[in-house]
């Protein structure tokens, strides 16, 4: 293989194109896109790889880490390295990376919300709200006000909070004022 240029395998990731990793790779070493091979190709490719960024879609089990012959690091596209045989990878010296930091706040942010839907049992409630004498409810309007789930009408005008009433709504608005969009749109 000497003088041949490098190959870099994107396998496991759900990209449209490869744009970014292209640009980085470009004078140091050709990129497969594994969404691009074909059937049965891809076997053949890892024997010749010299690395491997790694998505989530596929695992690089002991048989796939041994094909490697020629890889030297494998860097996922994440935090963890749960789809590679780390012992395998080890004892044929290749490097496995990843990036501990890639969504962190994310994460938390999507877990903390989810966590709040469930104690306030937004699900039900929203099937409830959209069961609602028979019909199916819209942003039009609640149908049936009084066969709401817990009792309750709501009021005329938008929800308290983005009308700049109450607590909520004062943040938004001193938000509003220091030229932050507002959900309304006014």
């Amino acid at each position: 293989m000497s003088g041949a240029r490098p190959l870099v395998l994107c396998l496991g990731h759900r990209f449209r194109e490869l744009h970014v990793e292209r640009a980085v790779l470009e004078e140091v070493a050709g990129v497969i896109d594994w969404n691009t091979l074909p059937p049965g190709e891809l076997n053949a490719i890892l024997t010749r790889v010299a690395g491997v960024l790694l998505g989530t879609q596929v695992r690089l089990d002991r048989e796939a880490v041994r094909r490697m012959r020629a890889c030297r690091v494998v860097v996922r596209y994440g935090i963890g390295v749960d789809n590679v045989d780390l012992v395998e990878a080890a004892q044929q010296g290749i490097l496995v990376g990843h990036m501990p930091g890639f969504c962190v706040e994310e994460v938390a942010t999507h877990s903390l919300a989810r966590l709040l839907c469930a104690h306030r049992r937004i699900r039900s409630l929203d099937d409830g709200v959209r069961r609602v004498g028979g019909r199916e409810w819209s942003c039009g309007g609640f149908g049936d006000c009084r066969a709401l789930p817990w009792g309750s009408r709501p009021r005329g005008g938008p929800p308290r909070g983005l009308d700049r009433r109450g607590r909520p709504g004062r943040l938004r608005a001193g938000a509003a004022a220091a030229g932050a969009p507002s959900p309304l749109g006014a």
